[in-house]
């Protein structure tokens, strides 16, 4: 059983790859906390604030969506780059701006592609401060 998780955890590493900003050694780190939320029955749903392409977010999806504790996936991000910077961002931060775009719907592919339920995702465009604490104080989830 330990192969075949194993090989699964490689094919969605193998998946994601090109759809993420973390090097291996953090997607298989992501990949074991997914599922020791799962193997320790953790409630709450799963939240990831700053989405991109969907790579990490995949990882979560697909353990999640398929938990017995009816767990929904929380996806926040303005998928139109990186916002405007503040003092509080730091120096380098300007050099962001504008990049690391994606889309919804390039999200929503990748989430299929690595067996996730689409109908337990909820994908919300927007910055943080617009959209994040409504979804999250309406589920008592921990946010």
């Amino acid at each position: 059983m330990k192969l075949f998780q194993n090989l699964k955890s490689k094919r969605i590493a193998w998946l994601i790859r090109h759809n993420t900003l973390v090097g291996p050694e953090r997607i298989q780190n992501l990949t074991r906390l997914s599922q020791r939320i799962e193997d320790e029955r953790i409630p709450g749903d799963v939240v990831e604030c700053g989405v991109y392409k969907g790579g990490t977010a995949a990882i979560l999806a697909r353990s999640a969506t398929r938990s017995p504790l009816a767990r929904t996936v929380w996806l926040f991000d303005i998928f139109k780059g990186m916002p405007p910077a503040t003092p509080a961002d730091g120096p380098e931060a300007d050099s962001w701006v504008g990049n690391l775009t994606s889309s919804p719907e390039r999200v929503e592919k990748l989430l299929r592609r690595t067996g996730a339920d689409l109908q337990r995702v909820r994908i919300v465009p927007g910055l943080f401060q617009d959209t994040f604490p409504p979804p999250c104080a309406s589920r008592r989830s921990h946010c």
